[in-house]
């Protein structure tokens, strides 16, 4: 596989962008004459951009009988690598018009225990669609976070002796793992939550704020240790072994005075006078 991705990305005087575009449109409309149609091009410039591209790498990408085509195995490994490559660049074209838009890449929260967790849920599920690539990053202490969020009827003072146990984990990284982009990796999530956990019906009503980790697990979110961030961001494997119990509140106590458009939008969706507005 190191070999195969280094030929193909070793460098412009390899291939072409043209021949790679070319090419996963051949792939994606399932034949020459869709795919140079789609285009705007002549069937005879798609083959021989085809040609082309099978020439550089050395082999054949398709299985050709008659007017019908088949990726092989290795037209299959370049074609998800070109999945790869075109995810990537998405993210980085997103990044930089995130930039641009000076939207944060990370927000932090500190959201105390007590509170009805279907409502935020469905919250967080909105913030990620307005900002897809800013994650939200869950603090264990109010005193780190440019964002809290505390029942009506509790005080500072008491945040820090009745806070949830967070074992080892100081701070938790909340991703959604839904949508095209992402789907790839899904095999390398795990929402922690075992087998011998509580039902969601226990949960609801003996511990109401652990159910937002099932309800989010089933909208295609998971809880991630901040450690393994990178590991996840690497589409590295890996294991979580522990338990993450999951924190939300329902009003705004206060937030950070220079605020980005994410934090912002939290502050102003949090803090709406109808809870339907959630």
């Amino acid at each position: 596989m190191l070999c195969f991705y280094g030929i193909l990305f070793a460098g412009d005087d390899m291939y072409s962008e043209e021949q790679l575009t070319i090419f996963v449109k051949v792939v994606e409309s399932g034949s020459f004459s869709k795919a140079a149609l789609a285009l705007s091009r002549s069937q005879a410039a798609v083959s021989l951009a085809i040609r082309a591209l099978e020439e550089v790498l050395g082999y054949c990408v398709f299985n050709r009988h008659g007017k019908k085509i088949q990726l092989n195995e290795q037209g299959e490994q370049l074609y998800r690598l070109c999945q790869r490559r075109q995810i990537a660049l998405q993210r980085l074209y997103d990044i930089a018009d995130n930039l641009h838009h000076a939207v944060e890449g990370e927000v932090t929260i500190y959201i105390d225990c007590e509170v009805d967790p279907l409502p935020m849920a469905v919250l967080l599920e909105k913030f990620h669609r307005c900002f897809p690539l800013t994650q939200i990053v869950m603090k264990q202490t109010w005193q780190s976070a440019s964002l809290i969020i505390i029942p009506e009827e509790r005080r500072m003072g008491e945040l820090e002796e009745n806070s949830w146990n967070w074992q080892r984990y100081a701070d938790v990284t909340l991703l959604a793992v839904s949508g095209p982009a992402v789907n790839h990796r899904r095999q390398y999530i795990e929402v922690p939550w075992g087998p011998q956990s509580p039902t969601l019906h226990h949960v609801m009503t003996s511990k109401p704020t652990a159910a937002l980790q099932m309800v989010l697990g089933n909208m295609g979110w998971c809880w991630l240790p901040s450690f393994l961030l990178a590991k996840y961001q690497a589409g590295q494997d890996y294991h979580q072994v522990e338990n993450i119990d999951p924190i939300i509140r329902r009003y705004v106590l206060g937030a950070s005075k220079d605020r980005g458009p994410a934090l912002q939008w939290l502050v102003e969706q949090v803090t709406a006078d109808q809870a339907g507005e959630l």
